[in-house]
């Protein structure tokens, strides 16, 4: 089907230069009318709207009805203005003489035409109508009082009153400024204005014709409704009433007559005929049209075809009801797809009392039935309006086949292959589509009745087919087929599932759906469950739960999660498919790691390497691997994981999975930093993010820059940390991950206290504890408690710091987890020696380091308990053993690259000597931490130069001591 016409939809309206008209100010004006005529005024227009209403539904089967019934409709809708706005009751009184006699006139035309009988009731009523009109509304007073000039034409050629702009106007400036300047720049204009029902092609035309550019070029401006004149002769007519051609001068040649008059006139004449689908859209009539617009228009025609555009929803919904949209108004405005219309309605209903969220709920039951404000009118019922564009005589049945399968695409369709092609092989054998039309959305079109079935199911099918074609959410090629059309492809899954459509391999497609959704964010569990009502093959259900399973997890459903994989475990086992019990069961660690269950993380993994290895699944090995090296790490088996992620990185090496390849890399680096092998680690940062970014994987880019920031505050490099904290932050944000972001504030808190920003420092770790605790996280529960109570005890809040340390050292007891066993202990044991309490110091420490030397590889936390316990030995005066550890912690420091460490050994060395008596030694240990210390931009210097002044005091050296105190008292003014 190739319609004649851009979107298949009818000629909506021209704009040209032709006639003039006498507005009301020409006229004169004189608005004293007294109350009591206005009131019998709308006493007389309350018995028209209801003998009209009466004679609408009488006649709704008598032919050319439709023409007559718009008129009746217009009638309708001046009483409600006039109730609306009395203010403007005599302007309006003179509409309704006009229309009322262009109602006789457009019956007498309706009744010499076939079916004339079954009018005879209508033109009795009408004339009722008349008559009424005429005893309640005497027309030729209402002239005198307006004082109307001699010259004035009869009653019937009274011209059609200049429509006004419209009141809100928002998101089409663009074309009207492009419009005008079209009209401008040339010296015949021609400019037709074409779209579907109520895109606002009227609030264009009556922009451009008050647009005072226009006004200036064409004073004299004229305004024909063709929603007026069901036939060709009719729209002669009022455009000679319009131009005030007499009667005598009106005949077969009008139209040349018409022209003639426009040409004679002196000045350049501007003309809007509007709704000239009234009249194109009947019978017989569309070949009259088109050889009346060639003699009015000749050559030099522009079309201007006006699209949907959503981006200015919100601000004209608020604009009409001044109040801001809420959550439920916002998401309703998405699904107009910009239409002015239902953008209208829908504000008119919510600023008359009716809730968003009513309506919003209305909208998913029953589409566009909902946006009515009273009445079958096209301007005042949305579905009337679509229904009149839709089954317009000029689409064909098949023409709307392919509005309603389109209709099935919320973001329309995509005119790239493979869609457009696909799409044209679900259309009849004598159908076809112009790839460059812009018939490509028909989101408020209609629903397809059963006889277009074939057509739906193909439709379906087309898309199971790309979807399991493109599977691989990492792959270019297919990133470009699938992103765009995530809406459709859901919308086709949720008919499926509406229509139970069960067709082959509809599972696998809704399986691999879900994958792309989580990797563009998108939490979509209710798509899933509507395909699981579907009596579908057990192994393509258990898919779906393995898919519904992994979308609970990503964001943070573990309880559901949990039980979605273990039904999928039983669909697998029942179906006896080892490599679907293989990916459950890595499904299945995944939580448990979540819930810190590493033994069971541990077995899940065990097996779903086995099944991967029976059924020679490299992929599946691969990633079982890189699993439980990282259960090693968590157990502190530091050899067994690097050998696990090893062999992980080389089988996906084999099968080029770029994305496995990122995440093995950033194991490494997270591992390589237990080791203090820094530089390594962050290679290995740096090749996973750049593999990230190829595959556009943005959670696996956050935790990468948060790794790496990580790497850097270990490193001292404080500004660069923060730098990729932020980046790292952000992401996570954009993305909505809840964990990430507990992560990345529990990092940030950790360079807050760096710079010794504690109320930042608490602020970020309150917040991270918030979102461990929705996530479910308890390592991260444990970590936040413990960084809070380093912020209480730098503030000397010892009773709070130990809650902290307490709370912290329970959790991680609970989760076996040897290093933070071993940090609980050690801030605990610090916590003793603040308070003196030096035998549970020595206890809590001796614990800590015990763990250090024997379970866990940690250089930087087994060198700061080995100062804390100096600092013990020091309280007691046990200098040699207070050496001995500073020594062991100094050499830990320095294999673990950590000046912030080796700095803080030097300074608590200086410490030791100047308790000896051992001014020279002391002196050079304090140096050479301050020099550590302000290489390091680290809070600590300042205390590390007030030391080594009192030693300078010491040994007399009276000047430099008193700069030291210069130096101090400026850090402190800083």
């Amino acid at each position: 089907m190739r319609p004649s016409q851009p979107n298949g939809l009818p000629l909506s309206g021209t704009l040209g230069t032709h006639g003039h008209l006498r507005t009301r100010s020409e006229l004169g004006q004189n608005t004293s009318d007294s109350a009591s005529n206005i009131d019998a005024g709308l006493d007389a227009g309350g018995t028209l709207v209801q003998l009209a209403k009466d004679a609408v539904d009488a006649t709704c089967h008598v032919p050319y009805v439709k023409a007559v019934t718009s008129i009746l409709s217009q009638v309708m809708r001046i009483r409600d203005e006039i109730e609306a706005n009395q203010e403007r009751c005599n302007e309006i009184i003179d509409l309704v003489l006009l229309k009322s006699t262009t109602i006789l006139q457009s019956l007498d035309t309706v009744y010499r035409a076939n079916g004339a009988g079954a009018m005879k009731e209508l033109k009795s009523d009408l004339g009722s109508v008349q008559r009424l009109v005429a005893i309640s509304i005497d027309a030729r007073k209402i002239l005198n009082r307006l004082q109307v000039p001699e010259s004035t034409p009869p009653l019937g050629d009274i011209p059609q009153a200049l429509p006004a702009s419209p009141e809100i106007f928002i998101g089409r400036d663009t074309v009207v400024t492009n419009l005008v300047q079209t009209i401008l720049s040339s010296s015949k204009p021609r400019v037709a204005i074409l779209g579907p029902g109520g895109i606002g092609k009227t609030a264009i035309g009556t922009s451009i014709v008050q647009d005072p550019r226009i006004t200036s070029a064409y004073p004299t401006k004229y305004f024909v409704s063709s929603e007026l004149s069901p036939t060709v002769e009719l729209l002669e007519n009022h455009i000679a009433d319009a131009l005030s051609i007499p009667q005598r001068e009106r005949g077969k040649g009008l139209v040349s007559r018409i022209v003639d008059a426009i040409h004679l006139n002196p000045n350049p004449i501007f003309l809007f005929i509007d709704n000239l689908e009234t009249v194109w859209e009947v019978e017989n009539e569309q070949s009259k049209v088109d050889r009346f617009l060639d003699v009015l228009s000749g050559a030099g025609s522009k079309l201007a075809i006006l699209d949907l555009d959503s981006s200015n929803a919100i601000a004209m919904f608020e604009k009409w009801t001044r109040q801001p949209a809420d959550a439920a108004a916002r998401e309703l405005l998405s699904k107009f797809s910009g239409s002015p219309l239902a953008i209208k309605l829908f504000a008119l209903m919510v600023k008359n009392g009716d809730k968003p969220s009513q309506l919003l709920s209305s909208w998913k039951k029953h589409g566009a039935k909902t946006l009515e404000i009273g009445g079958k009118h096209r301007l005042s019922s949305l579905e009337q309006s679509i229904h009149l564009s839709v089954f317009s005589p000029r689409i064909d049945d098949n023409g709307r086949l392919v509005l309603g399968l389109i209709a099935l695409l919320p973001d329309g369709l995509s005119s790239s292959s493979p869609w457009f092609e696909g799409f044209e092989s679900a259309l009849p054998d004598n159908t076809s589509l112009d790839p460059n039309s812009s018939c490509t959305k028909a989101q408020f079109c209609f629903r397809l009745n059963n006889s277009a079935s074939p057509a739906v199911t193909s439709l379906v099918e087309l898309y199971i087919k790309t979807l399991t074609d493109h599977w691989n959410y990492t792959s270019s090629t297919s990133q470009h087929v699938i992103i765009p059309e995530m809406a459709n492809i859901r919308g086709i899954l949720l008919l499926s599932a509406h229509r139970k459509l069960i067709l082959p391999s509809i599972g696998k497609a809704s399986a691999k759906y879900a994958d792309w959704a989580r990797w563009q964010n998108i939490d979509d569990s209710v798509t899933l469950t509507s395909v699981l009502r579907l009596p579908i093959p057990s192994h393509e259900r258990a898919g779906i739960y393995i898919s519904l399973g992994s979308t609970h997890t990503r964001w943070d459903r573990l309880d559901a999660a949990e039980k979605a994989f273990t039904r999928a475990l039983e669909l697998y086992r029942e179906a006896q498919n080892p490599l679907g019990e293989a990916n459950t069961h890595k499904s299945i660690g995944s939580i448990h790691v979540r819930r810190a269950r590493l033994s069971e993380a541990e077995t899940s993994f065990s097996r779903s390497l086995e099944l991967y290895r029976t059924v020679r699944d490299r992929l599946g090995e691969a990633k079982a691997h890189q699993a439980i090296g990282n259960i090693h790490v968590r157990r502190d088996r530091l050899d067994a994981a690097e050998a696990s992620f090893t062999r992980a990185l080389e089988l996906f090496r084999t099968v080029q999975d770029r994305l496995g390849k990122a995440n093995t890399y950033e194991c490494l680096g997270t591992l390589h930093v237990r080791r203090d092998r820094l530089v390594t680690a962050e290679a290995n940062f740096t090749r996973a993010l750049e593999l990230y970014s190829e595959v556009q994987d943005r959670l696996g880019q956050a935790n990468t820059h948060r790794s790496i920031g990580d790497l850097h505050l270990r490193q001292d490099r404080l500004t660069s940390a923060e730098a990729s904290f932020t980046r790292a932050l952000q992401l996570y944000r954009e993305i909505q991950s809840r964990l990430g972001e507990a992560n990345a504030q529990r990092s940030y808190s950790e360079l807050h206290l760096r710079r010794d920003k504690l109320d930042a420092a608490e602020k970020s770790l309150k917040r991270a504890s918030e979102l461990f605790v929705e996530t479910q996280s308890q390592p991260g529960s444990a970590y936040c408690a413990f960084f809070l109570g380093k912020v209480y005890t730098r503030r000397l809040d010892l009773d709070k710091a130990m809650v902290a340390f307490s709370r912290a050292l329970t959790i991680w007891q609970e989760l076996g987890d040897s290093w933070g066993i071993a940090k609980g202990h050690q801030a605990i044991g610090e916590l003793h020696l603040h308070r003196a309490h030096l035998d549970n110091a020595e206890t809590s420490l001796h614990l800590a380091l015990d763990i250090y030397t024997t379970k866990v590889e940690a250089r930087p936390d087994e060198a700061l308990t080995n100062r804390s316990i100096g600092e013990l030995y020091l309280r007691r005066s046990h200098f040699d053993d207070c050496e001995r550890v500073l020594r062991r912690a100094l050499e830990l420091d320095v294999a673990a690259s950590s000046r912030v460490g080796q700095a803080q050994s030097h300074w608590a060395l200086g410490r030791m000597f100047v308790k000896k008596g051992d001014h020279g030694p002391a002196e050079s240990s304090y140096s050479k931490a301050l020099q550590l210390f302000f290489a390091t931009d680290d809070y600590q210097a300042t205390l590390c130069l007030l030391d080594l002044g009192k030693v300078w005091a010491l040994q007399g050296k009276i000047e430099e001591s008193q700069a030291s105190n210069l130096e101090i008292l400026r850090a402190y003014w800083n």
